[in-house]
């Protein structure tokens, strides 16, 4: 099957562009929108020939498809700490906002369009790089970077691309004069300032007519561009009038009886005698009574006799060195178990058996 039916109508396309381009004595358009019409305007010409039959065949064309055919490639990116991406040799600026995420890119023929989940977070112009000997590009947008060096306007003198922060050439000159009239940090902040007022009021027209302006007559300060712009207006506080109603119609709700005072009308019924009145001896000790602790920890064994010297033999069985006993004596009766269940403490479990070696030591003693 040939091509030729096709490749031959776009052939002739491209020619009658040129030649309007020709035609027109110049390349360079002010922008894409002015190029895309430009285009249109050929293409318009071109189809008029055959209006007429591309009428009569609408009408047995089938509808569009309920959703259109995806015409872009998935890629995705990192935001940088400078609020940048990287597609294609081709550096892009991002909302700070998005710094450290990881953002679904769409690349369409003349747009990127930035996912973060479900939800469009940015939309780019896509550029490419058309110069053989330049291998990279910048697409750079003041107010993606605009918050940040609002607080660091210091960072806007060492920025590697400052140039292309700069909308167009006209803020490009008056950057120049800027930085000729002023020193370099002043003119750091005058130039921060005034892109900032640009992109959050969206009036970079009026901010580069106004430094022309002032630029003119030697008079620009930053205090002057922040009141010429209505960002240092004095916020006077309002003067509030309250008019009180009249208080009169609450009486009426009140019965003569209730208008005494509450407090001159309760009386006691018994005079209270005051804590200085009373003498000494009838006062209330102020001594704290320690009250005995309601259950005891142990009960007070039998005291043992300090004065006597027991001597009685070691059990072999309780002491022992490597495993084996030490001793050679003739095995004698263990003593017997406390009573107390398991469930007291240990400390009444230790003294229980305190009092029983006590016990059996004076029995020796006595024997």
């Amino acid at each position: 099957m040939s091509l030729d039916p096709i490749e031959s109508p776009h052939g002739h396309l491209k020619h009658r562009i040129k030649q309007a381009l020709y035609l027109r004595g110049s390349f360079d358009f002010e922008s894409i929108a002015t190029y895309q019409n430009f285009i249109d305007e050929s293409v318009k010409k071109l189809n008029q020939r055959t209006q007429a039959k591309f009428e009569e065949e609408q009408k047995s064309l089938q509808p569009l498809p309920k959703y259109r055919v995806p015409d872009y490639e998935v890629l995705t990116a990192r935001v940088s700490r400078h609020s940048t991406i990287d597609v294609r040799c081709v550096l892009y600026t991002v909302p700070s906002r998005l710094i450290g995420r990881q953002i679904e890119l769409h690349l369409y023929h003349n747009r990127i369009v930035g996912y973060l989940g479900k939800q469009v977070v940015v939309e780019l112009p896509r550029l490419r790089v058309s110069n053989q000997g330049k291998r990279r590009a910048r697409c750079i947008n003041y107010r993606h970077v605009i918050e940040g060096l609002k607080r660091k306007p210091r960072a806007f003198i060492y920025c590697t691309w400052r140039d292309d922060l700069l909308p167009n050439d006209h803020y490009r000159r008056l950057w120049a004069q800027i930085e000729a009239d002023f020193d370099i940090d002043s003119a750091a902040v005058l130039m921060v300032e005034a892109l900032y007022i640009a992109a959050t009021q969206n009036k970079a027209p009026a901010v580069a007519e106004y430094l022309e302006t002032e630029l003119g007559t030697g008079s620009l300060t930053l205090v002057g561009l922040r009141r010429h712009f209505q960002l240092l207006t004095g916020t006077s506080m309002p003067t509030v009038s309250v008019k009180q109603h009249n208080l009169s119609s609450y009486d009426q709700l009140l019965s003569s009886q209730r208008l005494v005072n509450p407090i001159e009308s309760i009386k006691p019924d018994k005079d209270i005698p005051s804590h200085k009145s009373l003498p000494k001896s009838q006062r209330a000790s102020q001594k704290s009574e320690t009250l005995p602790y309601a259950q005891p920890l142990a009960k007070p064994g039998k005291p043992g006799d300090a004065r006597a010297l027991v001597i009685r033999s070691v059990l072999a069985g309780t002491l022992r060195i490597g495993g084996q006993p030490t001793l050679d004596f003739e095995t004698q009766a263990q003593p017997q178990r406390s009573s107390v269940p398991r469930h007291q403490n240990a400390f009444q479990l230790r003294l229980d058996a305190y009092t029983q070696v006590q016990s059996r030591s004076l029995d020796a003693a006595s024997d």
